[in-house]
């Protein structure tokens, strides 16, 4: 039997929602479905997976056949498993000593108390809160997000954002099939730079490598957990709502069957 997979999109969640909002039933006359098993929507309520907060999807500002050239991963070509962090601290203090952008550190953190991300800039720290259910890999392309928000808000014309995960600054890099995430990122980008003449920058920088200004990001990151100074954000991805879902239809699945 060929396998058909569906990747639910963030902007017709709802729509998927309506039209799962029935009954199983089964055709086979073999099978004695439960009759508690219950609709997508159902499941939902049940586990308290609200998607009244996941990320809209617009369309792409950036041209797909463009490259995305304000993102620099220099640094991953020194793999970690070979390189000592004294290595990687010298490379990226060369890097930044001719630099004189606006800096800002990115770093998210999660646990089984919560997800937290920080932004730093100025030595000033930025502390956000997330649903659990949020992915580190949203985490911490939401606190890239939050850091343009700041350029925004204070009118920063040229700035450089650092952060450590690889996995977020490739996904933006990505100009032809992004996350939702990601795409909010690009877009952002391209309206700062094409509208107010911005210069942005993204930066990839290791973690753990006693970069002093990223091991900052990472403490706040965790403290932005559990600490009352945080703002609370109740946002998650459609890649983060698919694999809840999938997850519980797992298990309702083996606790029926």
């Amino acid at each position: 039997m060929k396998k058909i997979k569906l990747n639910i999109h963030s902007n017709i969640i709802y729509m998927v929602l309506f039209l799962t909002n029935i009954q199983i039933k089964s055709t086979l006359p073999t099978l004695d479905f439960n009759p508690k098993l219950k609709t997508l929507s159902t499941l939902l309520h049940e586990n308290n997976l609200d998607i009244s907060n996941v990320l809209n999807v617009t369309p792409p500002l950036t041209p797909q056949w463009k490259n995305f050239n304000e993102a620099n991963t220099e640094l991953s070509k020194l793999k970690k498993k070979d390189t000592a962090p004294s290595i990687y601290k010298q490379e990226y203090l060369h890097l930044i000593q001719n630099i004189h952008s606006e800096k800002m550190y990115t770093d998210a953190s999660k646990n089984q108390v919560g997800v937290g991300d920080a932004v730093i800039w100025n030595n000033t720290e930025f502390l956000y809160k997330l649903p659990s259910s949020c992915s580190i890999f949203t985490a911490e392309s939401f606190a890239i997000i939050k850091a343009l928000d700041l350029i925004t808000e204070h009118h920063l014309q040229d700035t450089i954002i650092f952060t450590d995960s690889l996995s977020a600054i490739n996904n933006i890099k990505n100009t032809y099939n992004p996350s939702d995430i990601g795409l909010q990122i690009q877009n952002k980008i391209y309206t700062l730079r094409n509208t107010y003449n911005y210069k942005i920058k993204l930066f990839w920088i290791p973690g753990h490598s006693n970069i002093i200004e990223n091991e900052h990001a990472n403490l706040a990151a965790k403290t932005a957990i559990t600490s009352t100074l945080s703002s609370c954000r109740q946002i998650i991805s459609s890649g983060d709502i698919q694999k809840l879902i999938a997850n519980r239809c797992r298990l309702k699945w083996r606790q029926e069957w």
